[in-house]
């Protein structure tokens, strides 16, 4: 079966009777299937845009737009129609183009650029991030537009706000335990400090002290020897003779001391 286009002229004489009828019957077949395709091929790109769940915006160099998807007529509504209207004016109020302007910039430099920009005014969005991605002519190349996607971030900046609250809390808490822990150890070392010196100064004390009882005792033990020589009593060579003991275990005892306070001082030999 093939779709014909026919044109019909008719001819008329000069009493305006019917003299002759020409038809010319042209074969558009071929053009009939390339608009069937071309309508399936727009409502399948209109599909697509409809169901993406952020918002989708076209526009020309002009930032003029193109076509919008279901989202951004939700978010936009109060401005419709918005298709052949100025970006910035639909979704910013603003006269001239935004700055920053990720769509101009893109449309500038050919490459995709992205923005955090406000949301809608009295909605219950607060931030959007805007990506915009050139749109080139598959010929020459020439960026003839771009396609905005545009996305609620209001929550993920609020988490971002959250988390950089308690990263300062937190960095808040690291820098005071670490003053708090530079003071334990200056505190710590202050301490070993003063324990050092009270340590040198007993050990001092006692060698002092040996010394000092170990003189005395000396004596006691040699002249109890020498008693023990003279006295020819048992009795009193029996006293002389504990009180010698008596005397050398206690120098013993001192010897000790005195080598503790040494090894303690570190003057051991």
């Amino acid at each position: 079966v093939r779709d014909m286009l026919w044109s019909i002229k008719i001819y008329y004489d000069s009493q305006g009777g019917v003299s002759s009828i020409k038809s010319i019957a042209r074969d558009i077949t071929n053009w009939k299937q390339a608009e069937i395709k071309l309508k399936k091929s727009e409502a399948f790109l209109a599909a697509t845009i409809a169901s993406i769940q952020d918002g989708v915006s076209v526009l020309d160099r002009e930032l003029t737009i193109q076509r919008v998807n279901p989202v951004m007529e939700k978010w936009y509504g109060g401005q419709k129609p918005l298709v052949g209207q100025k970006c910035y004016t639909c979704y910013h109020s603003a006269k001239g183009p935004c700055d920053p302007c990720p769509s101009l910039r893109s449309i500038r430099s050919g490459q995709t650029e992205s923005d955090i920009v406000p949301g809608p005014k009295g909605s219950a969005i607060e931030w959007m991030e805007v990506f915009s991605y050139p749109i080139r002519d598959t010929e020459t190349g020439y960026v003839t537009g771009v396609v905005e996607f545009v996305r609620d971030i209001s929550e993920r900046v609020s988490w971002e706000k959250e988390l950089a609250g308690y990263r300062e809390h937190l960095e808040d808490l690291v820098e005071n335990r670490t003053m708090e822990l530079k003071e334990a150890n200056k505190a710590l070392e202050n301490a070993m400090v003063e324990a050092e010196k009270a340590n040198m100064a007993k050990s001092q004390f006692l060698a002092n002290m040996s010394h000092e009882i170990r003189t005395p005792m000396n004596a006691v033990t040699g002249f109890s020897e020498l008693l023990s020589a003279l006295v020819e009593d048992e009795k009193q060579k029996s006293y002389l003779s504990a009180i010698k003991n008596a005397g050398r275990n206690l120098l013993t005892l001192i010897n000790d001391i005195l080598d503790l306070s040494k090894i303690e001082a570190g003057r051991l030999e």
